[in-house]
């Protein structure tokens, strides 16, 4: 089960990216094809930045998070940079602490909510800043 959830993370990664290719059957080809695409589109539009937004990260297994370092690195040795942004519920803040606890170097920041509600609230408009 756990490959499946990979596969499909990657797959859903590659297809945001613009990468839709049946052939990339292993990890290896995945992460070429989308460091190919990352950097094709940074010299098309001249920058050095790729932003990404996670939503429903606390479902990201530590493949998928370890996957998305290697690709930061990957990048920042190439000059560029990564910055994602992980959106999720506070399960992922119970993540970011084992990691801590676990001494695992994590480059996280979160977050904390801007307004609390309640679960079936939906939000209709920001908060304006006292």
């Amino acid at each position: 089960m756990q490959a499946c959830r990979r596969d499909t993370f990657f797959s859903a990664l590659l297809a945001a990216a613009g990468v839709i290719d049946p052939g990339l059957t292993t990890n290896a080809k995945r992460r070429f094809a989308l460091m190919c695409r990352l950097r094709e589109q940074l010299l098309l539009r001249r920058g050095t930045i790729v932003v990404l937004l996670c939503d429903e990260a606390q479902r990201l297994s530590t493949d998928a998070l370890e996957w998305l370092r290697d690709v930061h690195d990957q990048l920042q040795r190439q000059g560029s940079r990564l910055i994602t942004f992980l959106v999720g519920q506070p399960k992922l803040l119970e993540r970011k602490a084992e990691h801590d606890h676990r001494g695992v170097r994590c480059h996280l920041g979160l977050l904390h909510p801007l307004v609390q509600r309640e679960e079936n609230q939906a939000l209709t408009r920001l908060p304006q800043p006292p």
